[in-house]
């Protein structure tokens, strides 16, 4: 099977998108209320050291992925038991975000549609997308995210107007722990969720910067995700955004310039746009991951099943709205915490200490 190759700025891209994804959808923590500004630079910071980790069991293996790394350090059959909690994590998160974009659209379209045919239209095109490979998905980003962070500076500027600052204040109120019990959260999701990207990045050209793709992601979405959740607290105001699930796609209901209005439309295809890239690289990474484990040269042949096995999954994972909910603000923190700090860090530790004994070995 042919490599396939992304540019660094495809890169770049791609993992801002895949952050935004359900960030947009939430539009930030409402632990931390008008302090949330604060809940994200507290998550930036954690990200640092964690996306050191990432990048630097890439680029001690330049050109192997995550699985191709596991097999490496750990030996086949260990590495391919070690695989197995990152498919999964791959695979549910996959599911959790069909599910997010399935109760958003389901909240925001007529009363009784149902959730699974709000779902199947989105796999789909995510099944074509990771069909189509990493390069498709990189070509396609790069000219649909330029155009959907131009709409969304748009956005913002047109809700201008309706701000509020005294909505900010007092800095502080509750005291630092609700911040950082926010920042965490929101360190955890998204930031965190970018250990997937080493199942991709090994895809990355040969002169581009593993360090930089990571890094720029970082600031860039990060950027957005403090406008969008600073903006929608200054329109709506603390007791608002504190109670209503989509806090994005409520506040721009409230633009009502001259001709323009009702434009929430445009919000909900730039939040389907961001999920739509965050599935495609779970199905794409857990495609990937399933074809290393059970031996299969081409991991399109997994894609299919995958999706079809992703789509169920996000129906049957909860019951109802408020299980969703509950798991997506209370329990996910906790979750995530192997998949997306623990397991790498030991497969980190133990690479480098494989290198130091490999070079001791060679100076003797």
């Amino acid at each position: 099977m042919r490599k396939e190759i992304i540019t660094q700025k495809q890169g770049i891209v791609i993992m801002i998108g895949f952050i935004l994804g359900s960030s947009l959808v939430f539009g930030g923590s409402s632990e931390a209320k008008q302090d949330v500004w604060i809940s994200i630079l507290v998550a930036m910071l954690m990200a640092v050291p964690t996306f050191f980790i990432y990048a630097r069991l890439l680029s001690i293996f330049p050109g192997k992925s995550l699985f191709e790394i596991l097999d490496a350090v750990f030996g086949k059959v260990v590495g391919k038991i070690l695989a197995l909690p990152f498919i999964w994590f791959a695979l549910y998160l996959g599911s959790l975000v069909i599910r997010d974009f399935s109760e958003f659209i389901h909240h925001v379209s007529p009363p009784g549609t149902p959730q699974f045919s709000i779902g199947i239209p989105i796999i789909f095109l995510c099944i074509w997308a990771a069909r189509a490979g990493i390069e498709v998905i990189g070509r396609w980003t790069s000219i649909t995210f330029p155009v959907a962070v131009i709409f969304l500076l748009i956005i913002i500027l047109l809700l201008s107007p309706l701000f509020e600052f005294k909505n900010m204040k007092p800095v502080l109120y509750n005291g630092f722990s609700p911040v950082l019990d926010a920042g965490y959260l929101i360190f955890t999701f998204p930031f965190a969720e970018t250990v997937i990207f080493m199942a991709v990045l090994n895809c990355l050209q040969s002169k581009g910067s593993v360090y930089k793709v990571y890094y720029w992601s970082l600031l860039i979405s990060g950027t957005l995700i403090l406008i969008v959740a600073v903006s929608n607290v200054l329109a709506l105001g603390v007791a608002n955004t504190s109670i209503m699930l989509f806090t994005t796609f409520h506040s721009v209901r409230l633009i009502s310039i001259g001709f323009v209005e009702r434009i929430e439309a445009i919000v909900s295809a730039l939040i389907i746009f961001s999920g739509f890239v965050k599935i495609s690289i779970c199905l794409y990474a857990a495609s990937k991951g399933i074809a290393k484990v059970l031996n299969i040269n081409n991991y399109k042949q997994t894609v299919v099943p995958v999706g079809i096995l992703m789509m169920i999954l996000s129906v049957i994972i909860f019951r109802n709205t408020m299980e969703w909910y509950e798991f997506t603000t209370k329990t996910y923190k906790i979750y995530a915490i192997p998949f997306e700090i623990i397991l790498p860090l030991v497969i980190l530790i133990v690479a480098e200490i494989k290198i130091l004994l490999k070079k001791k070995g060679a100076i003797r």
